[in-house]
């Protein structure tokens, strides 16, 4: 630990009156990093074979105007997303309005691809979201092993992403963002 973290968890422990470091300074091997990292690949791999299943049997499903395989990341919301990381918030009074959305996403989610060749907007809020969802599920997977055993926190991993509402961490949204 260099110099100025072991000052700043010293000041961390004064202030909040704790001695033990935060989870978040805890090592983390490559062997955990890489079984957090598979368990959030197949699990996001899962949902897209799932909507590619729905969408060859006629369903319909989302990103209409976006082509595969990100077609299946493009849902309701993410017209929005792509027009404020595009041109910022705009309002006019007889036109939806884009005001009510998070801003740090459509943030990043222009720097993204601004580093990305080509267009592809939804492409970059898909790597957003699957970055700031590995980093969540290492955050909370450290934090939960800290106070139970192993197996619990793969459990909550686990749990946390069969759990209906994490279909939103695989879309074009700032859910995952929240998360972290």
């Amino acid at each position: 630990m260099s110099r100025k973290a072991a000052t700043l968890e010293r000041w961390l422990a004064t202030v909040v009156g704790r001695s033990e470091p935060s989870p978040a300074a805890e090592l983390i091997s490559p062997l955990l990093l890489a079984k957090l990292v598979t368990v959030v690949s197949i699990w996001r791999l899962t949902i897209l074979t799932y909507s590619y299943v729905l969408d060859r049997l006629g369903h319909v499903t989302c990103g209409a105007s976006v082509s595969r395989p990100w077609k299946y990341s493009a849902c309701w919301d993410t017209a929005s997303y792509q027009q404020i990381a595009a041109n910022g918030y705009v309002y006019a009074p007889d036109q939806p309005s884009t005001i009510a959305f998070f801003p740090m996403y459509a943030l990043l989610m222009r720097w993204t691809d601004d580093l990305l060749p080509g267009p592809g907007d939804v492409k970059a809020g898909v790597i957003v979201n699957y970055f700031a969802l590995c980093i969540g599920m290492i955050y909370i997977f450290l934090l939960v092993r800290r106070d139970f055993s192993e197996s619990i926190a793969w459990r909550t991993i686990g749990f946390l992403l069969l759990f209906p509402s994490a279909f939103f961490f695989s879309a074009a949204y700032s859910e995952a963002i929240f998360l972290l």
